[in-house]
């Protein structure tokens, strides 16, 4: 899936919309899973993004 590689580089890019979008999507959850960021079977989107928009 190379949808998520997108997804990520744009999250890491500190696109705060995009964050919020993907934050909501069903894409989101399959990136947070693959960076290993799962916690009771859902991811903590909002903590997470919170790690690649940190200055």
């Amino acid at each position: 899936m190379r949808a998520h590689r997108v997804a990520l580089r744009r999250l890491k890019s500190g696109d705060d919309e995009f964050r919020f979008q993907l934050n909501r999507s069903a894409l989101g959850e399959y990136v947070y899973d693959r960076l290993g960021f799962v916690e009771t079977g859902r991811p903590r989107a909002h903590k997470i993004a919170m790690r690649y928009t940190a200055p």
